[in-house]
């Protein structure tokens, strides 16, 4: 390994293998911290069939798969159908749907009903098929009591002709 070592030096090789200390040049054709200025489309990111992720204190954030997938959160999905897999919380402004047919929930005018109010419809719904059931059992025992009845009827209307 040359000496020379210095900042603003770079380490380069010539054709044969010789490595030398070489002032950094300034170039044009790559991305620089601090920004760019981009007068035409220019891409950063892999030419070959590899996952492209970013970085921050020395952890994984954010993966452009090689599918052309985002993953937040994650390295990897289990289920690649899905273009956007965030593993977190997520926080927008607004979320647009796109169907082909009505969407009931996403009009203007639907109401959202509050945890508390979903909790007090499913304890009534459950009030009610438990009345229900009772108001069945109830039935069955009348119609059960009816039949008693009758044929209690029948009985005593044969012991009464004899």
């Amino acid at each position: 390994m040359p000496t020379g070592a210095g900042a603003g030096l770079v380490l380069t090789s010539d054709a044969s293998g010789n490595a030398t200390w070489q002032t950094a040049q300034a170039s044009t054709a790559g991305w620089s911290f601090g920004g760019n200025t981009v007068g035409v489309l220019k891409t950063l990111g892999t030419v070959d069939n590899n996952d492209f992720p970013l970085i921050t204190d020395n952890l994984e954030r954010l993966r452009f798969t090689a599918g052309g997938n985002v993953l937040i959160g994650k390295t990897s999905q289990a289920n690649s159908g899905y273009l956007l897999d965030v593993n977190g919380n997520i926080r927008a402004n607004k979320i647009v749907v796109n169907t082909s047919g009505a969407d009931f929930v996403f009009e203007p005018c639907y109401r959202l009903p509050s945890l508390q109010q979903d909790q007090t419809i499913r304890d009534y719904d459950q009030k009610f098929k438990q009345q229900e059931e009772q108001t069945k059992s109830m039935q069955e025992r009348i119609t059960r009591l009816e039949q008693l009845i009758d044929s209690s009827s029948a009985l005593s209307t044969k012991h009464s002709s004899k």
